[in-house]
């Protein structure tokens, strides 16, 4: 599961809105966090000799240099990250756990016998939380982890010597409560100048960028899994350069604060549009069965502004077979219920019509 905590921190290394500041602050973040997940290109070093240098350096006014490295990247993109606003269309997105999530990173690989994952985030002017995570594998469903509480990846207004520190209990399936904890001890230990690796993805060419706005998080994970008679503690160390120019990069470290390893992202746009900031449809349409019911389908959609909305049940033929909701709709989630005891066994469409937009869904009511 350590997995999930890497792809939050490399999704983290944003592009954010042009201005030479080294302090970020929420809005700023949260710009430059919708496109780093919608538009971001990655490379990673197969040349690890030196990192070391460049994690030592630390304090006001550093240089850190990654252009003279071998990188690697995939042929094709392995997959696509979308930022969406909860519940965004997530599977066990009201899963108690996830409820206090402002949005969601949904990861989809091209490989399609690889599951899609979800990620559940809490976003505000104070800090950005990992909530939990969720995956849809082949039609199969299942709550991988909840960080209970949420587990702070970073705190705002973010600049030199911003420090926090996070503990929380790691819930994973299958394993028992508390047998797995994570603490995370951070601070932004550094300023100055990142030179990025050449790159033809380069907007300036294919010579070295350099941002004189650079600002540095290290952190601390510590992990402890205790099963029983078995207990074992793990320490690494994650180095985190934030720019506002478009790029960042990321090392990896052991217990030893010893390089494992690197990467570097050049981001596909500069511009910051309310389109990373939300899902490319904003109804985020969704069904699922109400726990505590057997006699209950819950129909969600999300709106970005609210206002009328209507919810129709027709056959396949697109008949409407029944009106569940003409009127209005709040801006955010919405919830309409859905009783499959008082319709004939067979396949409907639940079609979804609000803010210009259409959304449609296959419900399949047996008996």
């Amino acid at each position: 599961m350590k997995y999930l905590v890497s792809l939050m921190l490399l999704v983290a290394c944003a592009n954010l809105a042009s201005a030479q500041s080294i302090t970020f602050t929420a809005d700023e973040y949260f710009a430059g966090f919708g496109q780093s997940a919608n538009n971001q290109t990655s490379f990673s070093t197969t040349d690890i000799s030196g990192l070391d240098a460049l994690i030592a350096k630390t304090g006001p006014n550093m240089t850190w240099d990654f252009s003279g490295r071998i990188y690697t990247q995939d042929p094709a993109p392995t997959g696509t990250s979308t930022i969406l606003t909860y519940p965004g269309g997530a599977p066990l997105a009201n899963d108690p756990d996830f409820v206090t999530s402002t949005h969601v990173l949904k990861s989809v690989p091209n490989d399609p016998t690889q599951p899609i994952e979800y990620i559940f985030m809490k976003f505000n002017s104070n800090g950005l939380w990992v909530v939990g995570a969720s995956q849809d594998s082949l039609g199969m469903t299942k709550k991988v982890a909840a960080y209970v509480p949420p587990l702070q990846q970073l705190a705002f207004p973010l600049t030199y010597q911003t420090a926090w520190q996070s503990t929380s209990d790691f819930r994973i399936t299958g394993l028992p409560t508390g047998a797995y904890t994570m603490s995370v001890d951070a601070i932004a230990d550094a300023y100055g100048t990142l030179v990025t690796p050449s790159s033809i993805h380069q907007k300036n060419g294919p010579t070295p960028m350099a941002s004189s706005d650079a600002l540095r998080v290290k952190t601390k994970n510590t992990n402890t899994i205790s099963l029983f008679s078995f207990s074992q503690t793990t320490v690494d160390y994650g180095f985190d350069w934030y720019t506002k120019t478009g790029h960042s990069a990321s090392i990896s470290a052991d217990t030893n604060v010893a390089p494992t390893g690197a990467s570097y992202a050049v981001q596909g746009s500069s511009s910051v549009s309310d389109k990373y900031f939300s899902p490319e449809n904003y109804l985020n349409l969704y069904l699922t069965a109400n726990p505590a019911s057997t006699s209950e389908t819950r129909l969600y959609f999300t709106l970005k502004n609210g206002g009328n909305a209507q919810v129709s049940m027709m056959d396949v033929l697109g008949n409407e077979v029944h009106r569940l909701h003409d009127g209005p709709a709040v801006s955010g989630q919405n919830l309409i219920p859905i009783d499959p005891t008082k319709f004939a066994a067979g396949t409907y469409l639940i079609r979804v019509q609000a803010e210009g937009m259409t959304a449609t869904r296959k419900l399949i009511i047996t008996k």
